[in-house]
């Protein structure tokens, strides 16, 4: 029962949000069934801009979490997980079949 309330209020507050008049007219036009209009994520429920939005913050997270090694041209990459660094060699990746070897730093 809670998780339908919590969709309830997610497709009402998508509807009735001025910056998703896309959604809107969809819906009002028929052209977007209601069965998909239930069957939606929140991701797809939302205007153009906030996916602009979310896919920014995504590509500047992902950008801010890979360091690139500047002294080196060619070198090895870090990539920040919760287990510490992992480095990924771009060109023994490739080779290897995508294995990556664990360098922990703390």
């Amino acid at each position: 029962l809670k998780a339908f309330a919590d969709r309830f209020r997610s497709i009402k507050a998508n509807l009735c949000d001025a910056r998703n008049g896309t959604l809107r007219a969809r819906v009002l036009s028929g052209r977007l069934p209601v069965f998909d209009l239930c069957r939606m994520t929140t991701a797809q429920l939302a205007s153009a801009e906030v996916q602009a939005a979310r896919e920014a913050a995504r590509s500047k997270a992902a950008a801010a979490n890979t360091i690139k090694q500047s002294s080196i041209k060619e070198g090895p990459r870090y990539v920040k997980t919760d287990a510490g660094l992992e480095m990924v060699r771009d060109d023994d990746a490739a080779a290897a079949g995508g294995d990556r070897d664990k360098a922990r730093q703390t």
